[in-house]
């Protein structure tokens, strides 16, 4: 049984007879590791990979492994039902059980259900998902083809069928069928047939594609690639071959090689071809004619001047497909020797390119085994091409690429402490020592390695890396986990991170007991505030329990106070109010609101009539005053002095309330000035104002006294009082006013007032 991961990155061998282990090895056929494995652990459906690497292991009583790393690290799930088969994608795998179909994403023991098959199956492969396309299954039956997601079975009749062999496109785009000695490719909705290609020699043994142009079909010592048309090529080996298809390829190993097929670039094609004339393959030839002094070269560039910049991007990009580093070097030479002749060329690709093959060029030596093209390390990306070589635990390795390429190095140095602890046999504080002097100087997370210590046993030193910790967040989930949960409070504290200190009240008020996590508290301000205001603020009995230890009679009387607001019977609210009181009675310095709330308890005897009467419920005394002004003045008049309310309140309210009510300005106006307000009447003035009366507003002004002269003029004129105006300033004997305010009149009346008293002060008009 032979698995090859991806990119070739690894491969997992397991004898089908007697194995007693799984072999895995890179590409280069170096040995990385090898997974000891008891036939009573289970017997072995099949090896597969995820997209990261991880080995996959399916076992026939139905369970499934991920190897998380290559020291046998694995999470194991529940498949529920005996596999007969099983077909990998990167990121999950769909097996074949006595029971049915079923998907699985790795990671998830949560399966996804497939419609049942009737009839014998003769061959079965999956469409993984592609962007937004689902999962599919194609299953072929004697009686078709059956193309079915978790909810649709689609039945496809072909007269070739049925097919043992079928493998979908790496794009999702083309299916590919085998059987009665033909290949059959058709797209993957199956309404279209692209190819019907005839089989001379005997059944394969695995049908596989080639990129998404080609179909490969392996015998016992040949591979059969069929292209788009009917033409194909026969590539002779010496033993069967393993194939795994590729994105813009296919492996195939066999018991002595590894190697690899693709389609050949247009680039390289018109850059190599025998007699090519096209500019790429002209400007390689300059540098042939450099290589032997001959002054041809400049005249190759004279004579594919107009094409020059095509010749250095193709030499480019043919370089980027050479796995030879003389051709790459040779086709980067011919690009350089170009592009600095031209005026204006943008040389990104070719300083990407030269730094990419750089990478490239190390991981394919023998000793990295990693034989990843130009396309598939782009696919892949340089962070995740880390996370390969960190599997192997190649740290060195890593750490030069991210300097080369200016990335950052934290998982490096986390993924080399985490192997350093669980392989090291030194004790905790030597152990810290050796990890320290690698990153004391580092901006490196503590809390991932501090997690690899407590998995390991070693609580201490996982502590120990915590307090080293700079980021709270993320230490204070380990320290709760470890139950250092007052060592958690503290950093928290420390650092007054209230999203910390709220996540670990939170957790603590589920794990601990009350008293506990009350004396946790203690001298701290910052978990304290936050207690009270996020955590207690709902449960009041924790509150007062709060209060309670702390003897904070400020806070028990709030308490009560908060209660209050929860109850509707009298003589409890009555009781809570008394409570309150006498809590603060107990402080010299709140005897002033222990009586107030002591007068409140009496109030409710005056209120509670009130509010059954008039049906409501009210929040304040004048709340309920508002109310009571408009239904019953007398009533409210009373109340005020039952309540104590003081007149300045009433007369506020009373304006408010009124000044709101037309029908209510003039009833307004009369108790405002039967005797001398207590807040003055410039009060009514502005409120007037406000709502739009100006008539009623101007009423006020007269008795406005302490009002200065020229500002009670202007209120007069916003009230468009030009009478009222031109009296005042009569009063005043104030003529040039007088003259102002006629101009501004536009009433005859006002105007022949104005002149009247202009005469009467001056003796002329």
């Amino acid at each position: 049984m032979v698995a090859i991961g991806p990119y070739a990155a690894a491969i997992a061998v397991f004898p089908h007879i007697m194995g007693t282990a799984i072999e895995i090895y890179s590409g280069s056929g170096s040995p990385l590791t090898s997974i000891p494995w008891n036939t009573k652990v289970g017997n072995i459906a099949g090896l597969g990979w995820t997209g990261r690497c991880e080995l996959v292991v399916v076992l026939r009583h139905g369970k499934y492994r991920v190897y998380t790393d290559y020291d046998g690290e694995f999470e194991e799930f529940d498949i529920g039902s005996e596999v007969i088969d099983v077909r990998f994608w990167n990121n999950g795998l769909v097996v074949r059980t006595i029971d049915g179909f079923r998907s699985f994403t790795y990671g998830d023991d949560a399966a996804s259900e497939f419609p049942t098959v009737e009839g014998s199956i003769v061959g079965w492969a999956i469409i993984p998902p592609v962007y937004h396309t689902p999962l599919k299954i194609v299953i072929s039956t004697q009686d078709g083809v059956l193309l079915m997601d978790r909810r649709i079975q689609d039945t496809k009749k072909n007269e070739q069928g049925p097919y043992s062999l079928i493998s979908a496109s790496p794009n999702g785009d083309f299916v590919a069928l085998y059987g009665d000695h033909s290949v059959l490719i058709v797209t993957s909705d199956f309404t279209t047939t692209l190819n019907v290609f005839k089989c001379e020699s005997g059944v394969p043994l695995q049908l596989e594609w080639c990129g998404n142009d080609a179909v490969v079909l392996s015998y016992e010592d040949e591979l059969l690639l069929i292209g788009p048309s009917d033409e194909s090529i026969t590539f002779y080996l010496d033993s069967p071959a393993i194939l795994r298809p590729e994105v813009d390829g296919l492996l195939y190993l066999d018991n002595s090689n590894l190697q690899f097929v693709s389609r050949v670039s247009n680039y390289t094609v018109e850059t190599f071809r025998i007699g090519s004339t096209s500019a790429s393959a002209i400007l390689l030839d300059a540098i042939e004619q450099i290589d032997q002094r001959s002054p041809k070269a400049n005249e190759n560039l004279e004579i594919i001047a107009d094409d020059l910049a095509d010749a250095v991007d193709h030499c480019i990009r043919a370089a980027s497909e050479e796995f030879d580093p003389y051709w790459q070097k040779k086709l980067l030479r011919a690009a350089t020797f170009g592009k600095t002749t031209l005026d204006m060329y943008n040389s990104d690709e070719f300083v990407e390119t030269c730094n990419n093959l750089r990478i490239l060029n190390i991981i394919r030596q023998p000793e990295i085994g990693i034989f990843l093209t130009y396309n598939q390390f782009i696919e892949l990306g340089l962070d995740r091409l880390i996370d390969l070589l960190l599997l192997r635990k190649l740290h060195y390795l890593c750490l030069k690429i991210a300097d080369f390429m200016n990335l950052p190095k934290d998982n490096v140095y986390i993924n080399w402490a985490c192997a350093k602890i669980r392989k090291s046999d030194l004790d905790n504080d030597e152990l810290l020592q050796e990890l320290l002097k690698r990153l004391q100087d580092k901006t490196v997370p503590f809390a991932p390695i501090a997690q690899a210590a407590y998995v390991e046993g070693r609580a201490d030193l996982a502590t120990k890396l915590l307090s080293l910790e700079k980021n709270v967040s993320l230490a204070v989930p380990m320290l709760l986990e470890m139950d250092q949960d007052s060592y958690a409070l503290n950093k928290a504290e420390e650092s007054m991170d209230t999203d910390s200190i709220l996540y670990i009240l939170v957790t603590l008020l589920n794990k601990v007991s009350v008293p506990d996590l009350l004396k946790m508290l203690n001298g701290k301000k910052n978990a304290s505030g936050l207690f009270i205001t996020q955590v207690a603020s709902r449960d009041l009995q924790l509150l007062n329990d709060y209060f309670y230890k702390e003897d904070s009679i400020f806070g028990l009387a709030m308490v009560n106070l908060q209660k209050l607001a929860q109850e509707s019977d009298l003589d409890k609210q009555k009781q809570l109010l008394n409570k309150a009181s006498q809590t603060l009675q107990r402080s010299k310095y709140m005897k002033t609101e222990s009586k107030w709330l002591k007068d409140e308890a009496k109030n409710l005897d005056i209120i509670a009539p009130i509010e059954s009467d008039l049906k409501i419920k009210t929040s304040s005394h004048l709340e309920l005053l508002e109310v009571l002004l408009k239904a019953d003045f007398k009533r409210a008049v009373k109340l005020q002095k039952d309540l104590k309310i003081s007149d300045k309140q009433f007369y506020y309210k009373l304006l408010k309330t009124y000044i709101q009510l037309p029908e209510k300005r003039r009833e307004l106006y009369d108790f405002a000035t039967q005797k001398q307000s207590p807040i003055g009447y410039e009060p009514f003035y502005t409120e007037s104002l406000k709502v739009g009366d100006k008539r009623h507003a101007s009423l006020y002004l007269g008795h406005c006294t302490n009002m200065p002269y020229k500002t009670k003029i202007k209120c007069y004129l916003s009230c468009d009082d030009h009478k009222g105006a031109i009296e005042e300033a009569f009063k005043r004997k104030d003529v040039d006013m007088i003259k102002l305010i006629k101009d501004l009149a536009d009433n005859t009346v006002h105007i022949h007032l104005a002149d009247d008293y202009i005469e009467r002060l001056t003796g002329r008009r």
